[in-house]
């Protein structure tokens, strides 16, 4: 629609500068959708960027695109943009609305706008062979997917049908490979509910789009004649009159009257669903035509005030065909204080002061169709700016409704200081009272605008329909002040919620008026919407002024297909052979459906809910254990046709048991029964099984579950069955005036044939299959096969047994037995390999070979003993201690890791952690005595520094920091582990320490451990190099009668 476009940004730089961006109101997913940018007043080129952002942080960009406008293209252009679907949040219904923000950049200007985001795209229609169908028929189903282009949309499809009650019953989802499918037939099914049945079609993912169709299922039971009522009107508005004639037709389907009769009629109200029917009824002989006055009194009760409608029944007896009867009832008649009702189509909310006014009004009945050629009178005043009125110009103007559609049009010329207009149009029947009449009243106020500046699109032809290939012209009527500054015109148009084309006219200097002509496309089908704007610069403010029009297009079918009937008989029987001629272009489809006006159900007969379940649990129940054992080979090749055939079996028998569900979501026996406790938890087992295989509304489970424990459950857990059927039971029943001696002669038959099937053997089947289900829970096969013996032995013909219920746990344990019979027996494959030298034999394990011969192997031992002093481990085990600080304190002491063997716990191995240190600790030994030092990774000096002299090592020894300073002479090193020792002699004291050790004593070789390649004073130790050793601190290890000085840090 038109409306699904907007204006959203309109600003202006300046009185003769500006810009326009028209984009949609609402923005599809997965779209294309069009944005038009117009600028005014500019020179040069203006670049614009169109982006579509994520709302509202705006930090997604789903699509941009750019634009540049000039003189070449009128300053006006168009832009593309599509959302893709995977781009955006998928569709939740908890928050159905979303946004997006639209923007448009330039040098000049940088405006957004917030749009909503709509998940529906494309359309899909479903089409039916036939409008309704009788039971045990098939619908078939095509539907048609198209996207926003009418193009195929290649989606998948998802296809609900809905019982009368909207109900889901089935559900089918099939691919779109060519915009058309052909869904499987759905099968009606034998006892369904009857009434309208509803189909949905709707996208599987991504949109929102969906359709829907109708059809109706009836019941008919061999009818002979027809009945129809036929009233003199289909309304009743008036108290004065003084009878309501009713016309009544019985006839044959060749068209022959039916001739004697007895006909009985009834009359009644329905309001909301529900009848009211009067306490008498006619009964007249061969009667044609009925006039009563009950309407007047329902009347007279004031009901036509509250949407009533006059239900007429017509119960017809054909004397001559043995008493055989027909019904019909006619629902059309409505209590109305008018007949007719007015509808305002095309009618603008506003008037503009100086251009005409256009009035356009549609009659239609109270079956809501047009009615034509009832006169219709305008009426009204027209309100001036100063308050006061004048009644409009010509005073009542009179027309007639258009024959084909109801429509009327009135044209009003406005003046230029008119503020409202107040109308009343009137029809005027003169079959009709004054009170009686229908009326409708409307006020339209005058727009005001800014500089007093007015847009009128005159087209002579409005009623005309287009097509496509022709030409449209208009007549634009502009009314301004500033029209001496109206340099041009600009146009849209707007087509199924898209911007289809676009223009810039220039006016004709010095006219009033100036026409234009637009060629009408195939894209405009079926209605295109052309909207006409200027902009006119005022004194101090700029202004666009717009009109627009509604145009409908048809585009002709290019088969040009006629059917016609090639034979001259006018009558025809039942199986005769007849030939149709059906003209058209070579290679076209043609789709034929024909439905006969009688339809016959020959074999009908009384819907039982138990009949309906035993169609469908013997299928399930052999589907099942198909699809459980895999043995489907069963069935011939063509397995997946006889699956999908048992599949559309298990639909159908669901749908019909469906048919037997109340309004509260009980099941009863019969159709509008009593509710049976037994038959709805019955129906709700075989549900909960069957929901595997094929659709089973989740929720009308729940209800009828909700029913069984509201209704049915006592306070002791129990239930209770009120509506009084008994199941797999032999009822017999005697007339009272039967003889003594048959009634004894029964009796004893009864007890003396034991074999006879009555309500023991029932429970017996029942109550043994209840065992057998929990006997294979054990998987004993020798214990639960005398059970299925004697089971099996109850089967009647035909693979049934005594009732309903037992029928169906007994099937249920016997395909148990089938599908535990397989685990149980013994068919193995046993492979036997070497560990190293690959597959040695493969042995197959039955019921008649569980065992297998003995098989000799030849081992060659090879091995070679070496004593050893240890045990040797063949696994390196690295354990790691890991530590978390959870928070910190202060004064932390180093924690104690403790790892000792479990039944050796003196053999352990204990260190400490610090995690604020810095540096690991070492044991340093010589000889027996040993010291904890912090032994980090030295850094080594990359380059020696050359400008360090020997007056300034002197001058950083004697620093009041420096405890002591010696020129010692590197004899030997040794490694050690991690560590390098070192002997060294002193060749010189340069400071003493605070010890007063013997130096003389201390001239001779000593020894000094460092790590390896530890760089002192820039230079690395080796032996006969001279060093100057300093430090803060001295530690005196004693050796004979030697000291050996070693540093904490150099």
């Amino acid at each position: 629609h038109f409306y699904r476009f907007l204006i959203i940004f309109l600003a202006y730089f300046q009185l003769s500068d500006g810009y326009l961006v028209t984009g949609p109101r609402e923005w599809r997913i997965g779209a294309l959708e069009t944005v038009v940018v117009q600028a005014f007043g500019q020179e040069g080129d203006l670049a614009i960027r169109i982006n579509a952002l994520s709302y509202p942080d705006k930090k997604t960009t789903y699509a941009t695109q750019h634009l540049v406008l000039n003189d070449q293209n009128n300053y006006q252009g168009l832009v593309k943009l599509m959302i893709q679907p995977k781009d955006f949040p998928t569709y939740s219904s908890s928050d159905p609305m979303q946004f997006i923000y639209l923007q448009a950049q330039s040098n000049a200007f940088n405006k957004e706008e917030q749009v909503p985001v709509s998940y529906r795209n494309g359309f899909l229609f479903i089409q039916t062979d036939k409008p309704f169908y009788t039971p045990d028929q098939s619908v078939k189903i095509r539907v048609y997917s198209m996207d926003e282009e009418l193009k195929p949309g290649r989606r998948k499809v998802v296809l609900t049908f809905k019982d009368p009650e909207e109900v889901k019953v089935d559900s089918i989802e099939e691919d779109d490979l060519t915009g058309i499918i052909s869904f499987p037939a759905f099968k009606i099914p034998a006892n369904p509910k009857f009434g309208m049945w509803t189909i949905e079609a709707a996208y599987g993912k991504d949109f929102t789009t969906s359709g829907t169709a109708k059809f109706e299922v009836k019941e008919y039971v061999l009818p002979k004649f027809f009945v129809s009522i036929e009233p003199e009107k289909n309304f009743i508005c008036y108290d004065k009159f003084t009878e309501f004639t009713i016309t009544v037709r019985a006839s044959y389907y060749f068209k022959k009257l039916v001739d004697n009769a007895k006909v009985y009629i009834r009359y009644g109200l329905i309001q909301d669903g529900e009848r009211t029917m009067l306490p008498k009824s006619i009964d007249l002989q061969s009667v044609r035509k009925i006039k009563t006055h009950k309407p007047y009194v329902f009347y007279r009760r004031g009901w036509h005030n509250h949407a009533y409608y006059l239900y007429t029944t017509i119960i017809y007896n054909c004397v001559p065909f043995s008493g055989r009867t027909e019904e019909s009832e006619n629902v059309d008649v409505k209590f109305v204080l008018s007949p007719y009702t007015f509808k305002l189509v095309g009618t603008p909310l506003y008037v503009k002061p100086t251009l005409p006014y256009y009035i356009k009004v549609q009659l239609r009945d109270t079956m809501d169709k047009p009615v034509g050629n009832i006169p219709l009178v305008l009426s009204g005043d027209m309100v001036k700016e100063d308050g006061t009125s004048e009644p409009l110009t010509g005073g009542r103007l009179r027309m007639s409704s258009d024959k084909r559609d109801g429509t009327g049009v009135f044209v009003l010329n406005i003046p230029s200081d008119i503020s409202s207009l107040d109308f009343k149009i009137t029809t005027d029947d003169g079959s009709l009272p004054e009170d009686n009449q229908a009326t409708v009243n409307h006020v339209a106020v005058s727009y005001q605008s800014l500089t007093k500046s007015y847009l009128y699109i005159n087209w002579a032809r409005e009623k005309e329909v287009l097509h496509v290939g022709s030409f449209l012209t208009i007549h634009l009527v502009p009314n301004s002040p500033y029209i001496a500054k109206l340099r041009h015109y600009s146009y849209l148009l707007i087509s199924k919620g898209k911007i289809l084309n676009f223009g810039t006219v220039q006016r004709v200097e010095g006219s009033d008026s100036q026409s234009l002509t637009l060629p009408i496309t195939s894209d405009m089908v079926p209605s295109v919407r052309l909207l006409v704007y200027y902009i006119v610069t005022g004194d101090a403010t700029a202004e666009l002024v717009a009109d627009s029009i509604w145009l409908d297009v048809v585009e002709s079918c290019v088969n040009h297909q006629t059917v016609e009937l090639s034979t001259r008989e006018t009558t025809l029987k039942p199986g005769q052979k007849f030939n149709l001629k059906v003209s058209g272009p070579s290679k076209s489809l043609v789709a034929l459906s024909a439905v006969d006006t009688a339809i016959y159900d020959i074999l009908y007969t009384a819907p039982f809910a138990e009949t309906e379940l035993m169609r469908v649990v013997p299928i399930f129940y052999v589907y099942h254990y198909l699809e459980t054992s895999k043995r489907w080979d069963l069935l011939g090749t063509n397995i997946l046709a006889a699956q999908i055939e048992m599949q559309r079996k298990m639909r159908e028998g669901v749908n019909s048991i469906l048919s037997f569900r109340g309004s509260d979501y009980s099941y009863s026996i019969w159709k509008e029964g009593k509710p049976s406790a037994w038959l709805t938890a019955f129906a709700l087992k075989i549900f909960g099984e069957i929901e595997k295989y094929v659709y089973v509304n989740k929720m009308s489970v729940c209800n009828s579950i909700s029913w069984l424990i509201d209704q049915c459950q006592l306070r002791d857990g129990s239930f209770i069955d009120r509506s009084g059927y008994q199941p797999g039971k032999l009822q017999v029943c005697l007339a009272p005036h039967t003889p003594p001696n048959i009634r004894l002669t029964v009796y004893s038959l009864k007890k003396v044939n034991p074999t006879a099937p009555g309500a023991e053997s029932a429970r017996m089947v029942e109550t043994t299959a209840y065992a057998l289900l929990m006997y294979l829970k054990l998987a004993q096969k020798d214990y639960y096969n005398p059970v299925v013996r004697w089971l099996k032995e109850q089967q009647r013909y035909g693979g049934g047994f005594y009732s309903t219920q037992d029928t169906a746990i007994a099937l249920e344990a016997l395909t148990e037995v089938s599908i535990v019979d397989k685990k149980l027996t013994l068919n193995m494959a046993v492979q036997v390999s070497y560990k190293k030298s690959g597959d040695f034999k493969n042995y197959r394990l039955t019921e008649t070979s569980s065992f297998t011969r003995p098989e000799e192997v030849r081992v060659y031992p090879q091995c070679h003993l070496q004593p050893t002093p240890l045990i040797p481990s063949d696994e390196y085990i690295c354990v790691t201690l890991l530590a978390w600080e959870q928070f910190k304190v202060s004064m932390l002491s180093p924690g104690v890791f403790r790892v000792y063997e479990f039944h050796a716990p003196d053999e352990e191995c204990t260190t400490l952690f610090n995690p604020l240190a810095s540096q690991d600790l070492v044991n340093v030994c010589t000889g027996n005595q040993c010291k904890c030092i912090q032994a980090t990774c030295p850094t080594a000096q990359q380059k020696m520094d050359t400008s360090i002299t020997a007056d300034a090592r002197k001058e950083a020894a004697c620093k009041a920091d420096i405890t002591f300073a010696y020129k010692v002479v590197v004899i030997t090193s040794v490694e050690d582990g991690d560590f390098v020792k070192y002997t060294a002699s002193i060749l010189d004291i340069y400071k003493k320490g605070e010890v007063e050790p013997a130096w003389e004593a201390m001239l001779s070789p000593f020894s000094a451990v460092r790590m390896r390649n530890e760089w002192i004073l820039g230079s690395c130790i080796r032996s006969q190099n001279q060093q100057c050793r300093e430090g803060k601190g001295t530690d005196t290890v004693t050796v004979t009668h030697n000291y050996k000085p070693s540093e904490n840090e150099g």
